[in-house]
């Protein structure tokens, strides 16, 4: 009796094969529409767009003129009595006032010095260009997200049915082991090995279909539908091609162009220019004008007419133009900042993706042939009875081991390049930890650790989460 070697030749092993290129290595209809359902009704992007319609209204208003001030006045002057000197020397005349009371209609005007409210507005316009930057960032993050989930579940699946089938190839060696004992050639020991690897693989593969679930559940939550509603079939892992590599010249023109935290800081930049532009012109005086009419009791009418200043030469002017030196020099450091690191994170996961990519060549080329000849010549050793089945089982475990590995660079490599899409300056997660995601294909028992679930819309990058673990 011979292992089938049919699941050789499936979806699993077409992991490690070369597949043909396609549009984007995470895409697909459910996926846009998943995507554009996010963009639609999720309350944390709902949020930022209000928050930038607000910062965009509020440029008007640092332009307009102050409001103009209307006055009313009444002046009542009380009854009394009056000496008059006479003129030629004579008795003073003594003459007795009646109440009088006179009205009178003011209106003025506040007028800043020249160049205070295009100073104000071109800090306000620079404030909203930050929050337009802000929302694009809330979100390429939900985008991100979206897609970096959705990855995660293609890797979930990937993992279960290949626990499927390495569950049905173990359960044939245990077949072979149970045909060898009842002939005489095999041991107890070896039937009893066999059942114990299908027992704990049955066991992770549920508790790989609990992650799946509740990766579900978050894909709903990200796009507003209802916990329960069922996701379609997701396409094969295997069919979507490992990223190119990243030219970081290239690249990085092309990042700094998009960046919102660089579009903001650059914005914020320009908003404490013109705020330090405006505290220089904060020492110059407003002028407030004023023009009245008034009008007596006996019906005589008359005009006023008034200028005012400000004397801006107390603290408050000192305080301000120190405050707003200090902002344009904080805005200036973090514009500085942010382009330097959004060049390291472009340079460091240009050098990851480029040795995941190395990583899977050699899986693909010499580890994993070496896998299939190794397992070929352990099971012909057991089918012509001169080997034990132990050997055998390490071998199958060797390979899956391997071909779980082969799963992790490649989804390393699409959280790689989903983050370079998002322009995320978050860390890249280190590389050397596909192998151990792996280990639940192996003899180990520890438990499989929970799958992280992203809350926010600016969690970290997928490329930032480690591999799932088997």
């Amino acid at each position: 009796m011979r292992l089938p070697l049919w699941w050789a030749a499936s979806g699993l092993v077409a992991l490690a094969q070369t597949p043909s290129p396609s549009p984007h290595p995470v895409q697909s209809p459910e996926l846009d529409r998943l995507i554009q359902e996010a963009l639609d009704r999720h309350p944390d992007l709902a949020r930022s767009r209000a928050q930038a319609r607000m910062a965009s209204a509020l440029e008007d208003q640092a332009r307009a003129l102050p409001d103009p001030e209307v006055s009313l006045g009444v002046e009542r002057t009380m009854a009394g009595e009056v000496t008059v000197p006479d003129a030629m020397g004579g008795m003073p005349i003594m003459a007795r006032l009646e109440p009088m009371t006179q009205t009178s209609l003011m209106v003025s005007q506040g007028l800043p010095w020249p160049g205070k409210r295009a100073a104000r507005g071109q800090e306000a316009r620079a404030l909203a260009t930050a929050a337009e930057a802000d929302l694009e960032r809330v979100r390429m993050d939900l985008i991100q997200q979206v897609k970096g989930t959705w990855l995660e579940a293609q890797a979930l699946q990937a993992r279960v049915d290949l626990l499927s089938r390495e569950t049905q190839v173990i359960g044939e060696a245990e077949a072979l082991a149970q045909s060898h004992y009842a002939h005489g050639q095999g041991s107890q020991a070896e039937v009893l090995q066999a059942a114990l690897e299908r027992s704990r693989l049955a066991q992770r593969k549920v508790a790989l279909e609990a992650e799946l679930e509740a990766v579900r559940w978050n894909l709903n939550r990200l796009a507003g539908r209802e916990p329960e509603v069922a996701l379609p079939a997701l396409p094969s892992l295997a069919d979507s091609p490992v990223p190119e590599r990243i030219s970081v010249s290239e690249t990085l023109s092309i990042a700094e162009a998009r960046s919102p935290e660089l579009q903001a800081a650059r914005a914020r930049r320009s908003a404490a220019k013109a705020g330090m532009e405006l505290a220089r012109l904060d020492r110059r005086p407003d002028v407030r004008v004023g023009a009245g009419y008034m009008r007596g009791p006996m019906g005589d009418s008359g005009w006023k007419a008034e200028v005012g200043f400000t004397l801006p030469f107390g603290r408050r002017s000192s305080a301000m133009s120190v405050q707003r030196n200090a902002e344009g020099q904080g805005a200036e450091a973090e514009a500085r900042s942010v382009q330097s690191l959004l060049a390291l994170r472009t340079r460091e996961r240009a050098a990851r993706l480029e040795a995941v990519r190395n990583s899977l060549d050699l899986l693909e080329q010499r580890v994993l042939p070496q896998d299939d000849a190794l397992v070929e010549t352990a099971q012909a050793q057991v089918e012509s009875g001169r080997g034990a089945l132990g050997p055998l089982l390490d071998a199958i475990r060797g390979r899956l081991r391997d071909r779980g590995e082969a799963l992790d660079l490649r989804v390393q490599a699409h959280q790689l390049s989903l983050a370079q899409e998002a322009l995320s300056l978050a860390p890249s997660a280190s590389l050397g930890t596909g192998a151990a995601s792996m280990t639940a294909l192996g003899a180990s028992t520890s438990a499989p650790s929970s799958t992280p679930t992203r809350t926010s819309p600016a969690a970290a990058s997928p490329a930032a989460a480690q591999p799932m673990k088997m």
